[in-house]
């Protein structure tokens, strides 16, 4: 399976998620949110991005996370 098919998934079965990709056309965030994160999003709701380390594991894990 190649990360196309991997993606396209993901997005069927995933009721919201982050995915990173870069391809021959650059890199993009795509993400899936329910209809009414949407609709608030258009009536000009706030969307944040959220980065994190955790350090207590090994190896490190980085998270990340939006906020509507």
């Amino acid at each position: 399976m190649n990360k196309a098919d991997r993606i396209h998934k993901e997005l069927m079965h995933e009721p919201a998620n982050i995915w990173y990709i870069s391809d021959e056309y650059g890199s993009k965030i795509v993400i899936k949110v329910p209809t009414n994160s949407i609709k608030s999003l258009l009536k000009g709701c706030k969307i944040e991005f959220l980065f994190g380390r955790n350090e207590s594991s090994i190896p490190n894990i980085f998270h990340t996370g939006l906020k509507i």
